[in-house]
């Protein structure tokens, strides 16, 4: 599934692709995507000490939702 969104999208990134993998019916990015993005931007699997909700309400503040469709 992932694979198909990926080819179908003409600028695929990993909130797009997170987003239309939790619902197909989105047009703009979601906060599922978001919280994709700030996973894989932070590593946070290849650090000894997950982030913390702080850390998660930080990264929100400062990477505000997309106000533009796909």
């Amino acid at each position: 599934m992932v694979k198909r969104i990926i080819e179908r999208l003409e600028n695929p990134t990993i909130e797009k692709i997170g987003t239309l993998y939790n619902s197909l019916a989105k047009e703009k990015i979601a906060g599922y995507g978001r919280i994709l993005k700030y996973y894989y931007e932070e590593q946070s699997w290849l650090k000894p000490k997950p982030p913390t909700f702080q850390d998660f309400i930080e990264f929100m503040q400062n990477n505000p939702p997309s106000t533009k469709g796909f």
